[in-house]
Formats: C-alpha cells, sequence, structure tokens
C-alpha cells in the first residue's frame, strides 16, 4: 500500500518551507504570498485585466478584486481606468512594483537553485512530471 500519511507529511512540509521563504521574502514590503502571486503574475504576462489576472491565477474575480485593490492602495499596481473604461479596465506594476517583483523574483530564484541542486536533473524532471500527474 502507497504511504498517503508520508506523501502528505513531506507535502505539507515543502509547502511549510516555501511560504516560509516567501514570507520572508516579502516582509519588508508589508506583503504576503498571495500578493506575491499577483505581483509576480504581472511581472510575467505584462498589463491584464482583473478577469485575465483571474484566469492566470484559476481564482476569482472577487478575490483578485480584493488583492489587486489592496497592492494599488500600497501602491505596488496601477490601473488605466478612466471615464471611458470604467468596466474593462488593465492593472499592471508601478515602477515601485517592479522593483519588488525583481527582488522577489531573485530571492526566489535563489532558493530554487539552492533547492534543485540537491537533486539531478532526472530527479527533478521526474518529481515536476508526477506532481503534475497528480494535481492535473
Amino acid at each position: 500500500m502507497y504511504e498517503y500519511d508520508e506523501f502528505a507529511r513531506c507535502v505539507g512540509n515543502l509547502k511549510k518551507r516555501i511560504q516560509k521563504r516567501v514570507s520572508d521574502a516579502l516582509k519588508p514590503y508589508n506583503l504576503s504570498s498571495m500578493h506575491s502571486m499577483y505581483l509576480m503574475t504581472l511581472y510575467h504576462k505584462g498589463e491584464l485585466t482583473l478577469v485575465e489576472l483571474s484566469g492566470e491565477l484559476k481564482f476569482n474575480r472577487a478575490n483578485t478584486s480584493r488583492v489587486i485593490r489592496d497592492l494599488i492602495q500600497k501602491g505596488y499596481v496601477v490601473c488605466d481606468k478612466n471615464e471611458n473604461n470604467l468596466r474593462k479596465y488593465k492593472v499592471f506594476l508601478s515602477e515601485e512594483g517592479r522593483k519588488v517583483a525583481e527582488s522577489f523574483d531573485t530571492q526566489m530564484e535563489n532558493f530554487k537553485i539552492e533547492d534543485v541542486s540537491r537533486l539531478t536533473h532526472e530527479e527533478w524532471t521526474t518529481l515536476i512530471a508526477l506532481l503534475n500527474k497528480l494535481t492535473n
């Protein structure tokens, strides 16, 4: 029989480790891991509507609106909402938001290099393929 409890424990520990790293990296900016997903999506994809952003992250629109509103208030995201496009507007990173995203991206890349170096290329590829198989 499969050791599902051990698998759940390992995945849980990995999740905690990643969340701790993300939390530590974002602490100076008063941001959470939820913010990071939106920041990084905008960093890599550029301007998006809230519907597009929700689709990219597989989150509902209400959650996206709440997080983006918070990021706008913090000055990390801006929107092109004006009288001509009150319903369908795009959001994108401000200059400060871009700096935060770049710093965060660099830190996460360094963590990834550190973690991946413990596995061979074949082990890493297999791990990703197996996790994708379980989550799809």
